[in-house]
């Protein structure tokens, strides 16, 4: 296992903008000396994480490869520390797109597959769609592959209110499981129920290409789905030309299409997701080359693109977000208090975009309200190449954010190969006061340090009275006490080297909690 780094310092800021950008609390590199990817990540229900993607080492963190890709399955805990990390595939190529963790505690994977060995004991030709159901431990219950002959691929499952799942990605195939092909590639959407049973399937599209990759429930009990397009027939209509278009499709709870429209210019649109709002429309993400039709205001090259609709898809507003170089986001969520969030990759250094790393492309993720508007941005990297996939958000608001990365310094620690699969945690600041200086920490405002140390810690800003709790990492509590001074020194000389935490319990009934490393 590689370094970990804990962020804990002490900051001094001005409470003068609007919402301050979040810190990073903890970032972890997975991976082996080749490449690993990391595609999606979800919170369990211990407080961890569960993280997907893809990766081609049999070292480091990783204990076998099948052969050329394999899905990289990685559970973490809540302060980032690897618990296990499984391969899953054959010998051939297959990555992991989604995963969801089931009432039992195991997790439901979807992915493609070119293998027909190992963990793969079907392929109907070329790729197929892939589903994994494991235990808790990442060990292979069951499995599943759909498709045909040719090409399948999901990008993006969620799971339904009827306790199944739902998948939207492109087929190739007219034969197998796939019923119907417009011609080329269709957006293919398949639903299975909670024990990967194929319920029903749509290829949806025209002659031309055509992938989908998200799909959301509505309130309807129907589902909004997000594609590309370069089709202007079939099931298509409004294509701009020039490249590809988003496509957003309404469709019904057996997959029929119930209003669908291009969006775009004359340039390339690659959509990321929609999802309904609370005034009866839709909005969704996605990434554009244009600056005509639909799209104004481009900053130059990519940028990222945000388009609100009314209920029959009509656009109300659009805003185009990034500065001169490339910027685009591949993931893209609604937010506990009913705002929005994206992750994905930036170039510039200017326009929307405050800093950047000097070298390649940094994570970028951006808090925006429901007009679009940017509340905090921050950039995550090194002088490499990183690029989030994938955002999430846990019940203490805090966000974790996976992706890959090949750099060594900056933000990342511990890179082991050429790419790592790069998870980061992030917390928003907690201010002590307002139209004054503030001191924040780690969703606390209370400061361990040094931290990283040697076992010595003092613990400062503590109210008197207050009864202090020091854990290990398995939830054993090792030290007691009441606070008698503002700060307090912590002894854990004699203790591992490791993750601990503690809990600050205070007279009034508030309760902090945080963490502290040993070296």
């Amino acid at each position: 296992m590689k370094q970990l780094l804990l962020h804990s310092a002490l900051l001094i800021l001005s409470f003068n903008s609007i919402a301050q950008a979040p810190i990073i609390t903890w970032e972890n590199s997975i991976g082996g000396l080749t490449d690993d990817y990391g595609f999606f990540i979800e919170t369990t229900a211990d407080g961890g994480y569960i993280a997907l993607g893809s990766s081609t080492s049999a070292d480091g963190d990783m204990t076998a490869n099948f052969g050329s890709y394999d899905v990289l399955l990685s559970k973490l805990d809540n302060a980032g520390i690897v618990q296990w990390t499984k391969n899953l595939g054959g010998s051939a190529l297959e990555e992991g797109y989604s995963v969801h963790q089931t009432i039992d505690g195991g997790y439901f994977i979807t992915g493609y597959t070119k293998s027909n060995d190992f963990n793969v004991a079907t392929n109907y030709g070329l790729k197929d769609i892939w589903v994994v159901k494991t235990n808790a431990l990442g060990t292979i219950q069951w499995e599943n592959t759909y498709g045909g002959s040719a090409d399948e691929r999901p990008y993006y499952s969620t799971q339904t209110s009827d306790g199944g799942y739902i998948l939207a990605g492109y087929t190739e195939s007219n034969d197998n499981d796939v019923t119907f092909n417009n011609g080329n590639a269709d957006v293919w959407i398949v639903k299975m129920d909670s024990a990967g049973t194929l319920q029903w399937q749509k290829s949806l599209g025209g002659t031309g290409y055509d992938y989908g990759y998200h799909i959301s429930e509505t309130p309807d009990g129907g589902y909004i789905v997000t594609a590309n397009s370069d089709s202007n027939d079939g099931d298509v209509t409004g294509y701009h030309g020039g490249g590809s278009d988003v496509w957003i499709v309404k469709i019904n709870n057996i997959g029929t299409i119930q209003w669908q429209k291009c969006y775009g210019g004359l340039y390339l649109e690659y959509g990321t997701a929609a999802y309904s709002t609370s005034d009866g429309g839709y909005i969704f993400s996605a990434y554009t080359e244009s600056n005509d039709n639909d799209v104004s205001a481009n900053h130059g090259s990519y940028d990222c693109w945000i388009v609100k609709l009314n209920s029959i898809g009509t656009i109300q507003w659009q805003k185009c977000l990034g500065g001169t170089g490339v910027d685009a986001n591949y993931s893209f969520r609604k937010t506990m208090d009913g705002k929005y969030m994206m992750a994905g990759y930036t170039y510039s250094g200017d326009g929307d975009v405050v800093g950047i790393h000097v070298g390649d492309s940094d994570y970028w993720v951006v808090k925006m309200d429901t007009t679009g508007t940017i509340e905090w941005q921050k950039c995550l990297g090194g002088f490499g190449d990183d690029e989030a996939f994938y955002i999430t958000q846990s019940v203490d608001s805090s966000y974790t954010v996976v992706g890959l990365s090949s750099s060594i310094d900056g933000d990342v620690t511990g890179n082991a190969g050429t790419y790592d699969c790069w998870v980061v945690h992030l917390e928003v600041p907690v201010f002590t006061g307002i139209n004054s200086e503030a001191v924040i920490s780690t969703s606390t405002q209370i400061l361990a340090y040094p931290n990283p140390s040697k076992g010595e810690f003092y613990l400062s800003n503590l109210a008197l009275g207050a009864k202090v709790e020091i854990y290990d990492a398995r939830g054993n509590c090792i030290i007691q006490n009441i606070v008698s001074h503002n700060s307090e020194k912590i002894n854990l000389n004699t203790s591992s080297k490791g993750i601990y935490f503690y809990r600050v319990m205070e007279t009034n009934g508030r309760v902090i909690s945080g963490k502290m490393v040993i070296e």
